[in-house]
């Protein structure tokens, strides 16, 4: 089994918090179920959560623009774009000089609305914007191939233009994200890929909440829509969807401690037909 997760509104409360799910991760470790994070947040921001959670497994950042495998998880050879701090990288995604590039020419198209970059901000700026923690803050800006930004004006005009670039751009909830390549869907189905190649058959629940979530969902076995702090939900029409009840980590932690518990039944009952 694979678990693939959003963090913000999802594993994450608002306060940048899984404490409620630090009981279900510990299990999911114990049952040797990776835990993959695929987020919009960069490398820095989720290698911070994986330290503090102690989760070795393979991530997806920034939108699916880039996996990073930590060197020897697999043990075969895999095409990969190049290696980097301890992790080898299959990059889809442009790199953020070219996607920031787009963005300043979006910037200055009569009747766009205002835009606000992460790089527009400084640290602080951004700490108060995004309610983040300075450090958190910084490790925000550290962007390797997309922007985000917030936005005032008409929508249609900003993907219109936007696509005329050879840029998507997906609102996360807050803020937009901007990027060149790559989506969670496809970066999703190549770890599925290379964990069957590993293991065999493997069957994947993803979880998210917002638009950017979609392609991960459609990707997986298990699709998990979470409810949003507002008590909505994104619109989506997957097959086999399951709506959570319950907002963050206290409806991850339900969702997947009933996976859990529901695997180690199956598997349970799979050792009792052998016998």
């Amino acid at each position: 089994m694979l678990v693939f997760t959003d963090l913000d509104g999802t594993l994450l409360d608002q306060n940048y918090s899984w404490e409620p799910a630090a009981k279900v991760i510990e299990n999911l470790k114990t049952a040797g179920v990776p835990l993959i994070f695929c987020s919009s947040k960069t490398r820095a921001e989720i290698e911070h959560y994986r330290e503090a959670m102690g989760i070795k497994d393979p991530f997806i950042s920034e939108n699916g623009a880039c996996t990073f495998i930590p060197d020897g998880y697999f043990d075969f050879e895999f095409p990969f774009t190049k290696e980097s701090g301890g992790y080898k990288l299959i990059e889809a995604g442009k790199p953020y000089g070219e996607v920031l590039d787009k963005i300043n020419e979006i910037k200055g198209v009569p009747g766009m609305g205002g835009i606000t970059c992460f790089s527009d901000m400084t640290d602080e700026q951004l700490s108060t914007d995004a309610r983040l923690p300075l450090k958190l803050a910084r490790l925000a800006k550290e962007r390797e191939y997309t922007e985000v930004f917030k936005y005032s004006g008409d929508a249609n005009l900003l993907k219109k233009e936007a696509e005329s670039r050879g840029l998507s751009v997906v609102f996360g909830g807050r803020y937009w994200n901007a990027g060149c390549g790559g989506d969670k869907g496809a970066a999703t189905k190549t770890l599925i890929q290379l964990f069957s190649k590993k293991n065999g058959p493997v069957r994947s629940m993803g979880i998210g909440d917002s638009t950017s979530d979609l392609p991960m969902l459609m990707a997986v076995n298990t699709p998990v829509l979470m409810m949003r702090r507002d008590g909505t939900h994104e619109k989506a029409d997957i097959a086999g969807l399951q709506r959570t009840h319950l907002w963050g980590p206290e409806g991850w932690s339900r969702k997947v401690l009933s996976m859990l518990v529901k695997e180690l039944v199956t598997n349970s009952r799979r050792d009792e037909e052998v016998l």
